[in-house]
């Protein structure tokens, strides 16, 4: 019994003694650096600032490819319509080129003759961009003097598929005639 008065004692007169200051703020830290405990594993990588960090970018980027990708597959008239027109006036920019509207307007087209309800204002208007972007295209080989074959080929794809569009829904083969009369690589001359 002597033992266990001792050890009630002991443990009374350590509860009464106060902690020092550095005990307090970095007692255990130094404890834990003695006794060499280490973290868990996912403590040590997702508490880092780095690595909070690097999850932050990780997120934004698949949210920005995300939205970048469901874009891709936007109609006129959908949510997500203007992100493409602005991804495809950086890539324009960027390389110079406007292959990538060109034939994302012929898809357009196609796309939306395939509806049920075709919407012909929306149509239009993808017919007058394909237009336009065709003409100042050819604007442009013709200025530099060169010959795109790659250019022409797609641009006759287009023509086959426009053809064969207008042929299975005939009510739309007015609103498409400007986009079979663009991507019509054929020269025709006229006789005066």
């Amino acid at each position: 019994m002597s033992n266990n008065n001792f050890l009630t004692d002991l443990k009374n007169e350590y509860r009464k003694t106060n902690a020092t200051l550095h005990l307090k703020t970095s007692g255990w830290s130094d404890v834990a650096k003695k006794i060499d405990t280490k973290e868990p594993f996912y403590k040590r990588i997702f508490l880092s600032g780095f690595a909070r960090v690097s999850l932050a970018v990780l997120a934004l980027l698949i949210i920005f490819f995300g939205t970048y990708q469901i874009a891709l597959a936007a109609l006129p008239g959908d949510p997500f319509y203007s992100v493409k027109i602005l991804s495809e006036k950086i890539i324009e920019e960027t390389s110079g080129s406007n292959q990538v509207v060109i034939d994302h307007r012929a898809d357009e087209i196609i796309d939306l003759s395939k509806e049920r309800e075709v919407n012909g204002q929306n149509l239009e208007q993808v017919v007058a961009e394909y237009k336009e972007n065709v003409d100042q295209a050819k604007e442009n080989f013709e200025a530099t003097g060169e010959s795109n074959a790659d250019f022409e080929n797609k641009l006759n794809e287009q023509h086959s598929e426009f053809e064969r569009i207008s042929s299975d829904n005939p009510d739309i083969e007015e609103e498409i005639e400007d986009a079979k009369e663009a991507s019509d690589t054929e020269e025709h001359e006229t006789d005066d």
